[in-house]
């Protein structure tokens, strides 16, 4: 196999270091809060969480949404070619785990945003530690 052109290996270099570390400190930071949810059950970690499902909601999907649907129609406007469909099912393996974060990311927007605001009746319900 050639090796790739140098300015697109050195591009992969990058990228291949800044995309470990955004996903390293993305999942970090979600264990922590998840431990933090776990023992600390407060509302202040739960919107936390919540802002930060948001920030992995638009790295990993709003970004991919707007470069589909309007950087890359700007890119070719005026030209004759024909855009590829956003999900593309040709490979499987490569479909599946991105059809997986576009249910599970908005999925757990939503299951957050129902502790945020069933966490009154949570607290009001609970024993508490007096008697």
């Amino acid at each position: 196999m050639p090796a790739p052109a140098p300015e697109i290996s050195g591009w992969f270099a990058e990228y291949r270091i800044t995309s470990s570390i955004e996903s390293f400190g993305v999942a970090s930071s979600l264990i922590v809060l998840a431990l933090g949810l776990w023992r600390f059950p407060h509302k202040a970690i739960y919107g936390l969480s919540l802002l930060l499902i948001l920030f992995v909601a638009w790295l990993y999907l709003g970004r991919e949404l707007f470069a589909h649907f309007v950087e890359i129609p700007k890119r070719f406007e005026g030209l004759d070619v024909s855009l590829p469909p956003y999900f593309s099912f040709k490979q499987p393996l490569v479909a599946i785990p991105r059809v997986m974060w576009h249910l599970l990311i908005p999925i757990s927007v939503a299951l957050t945003l129902g502790l945020l605001l069933k966490k009154r009746d949570i607290e009001q319900d609970a024993p508490s530690k007096d008697g």
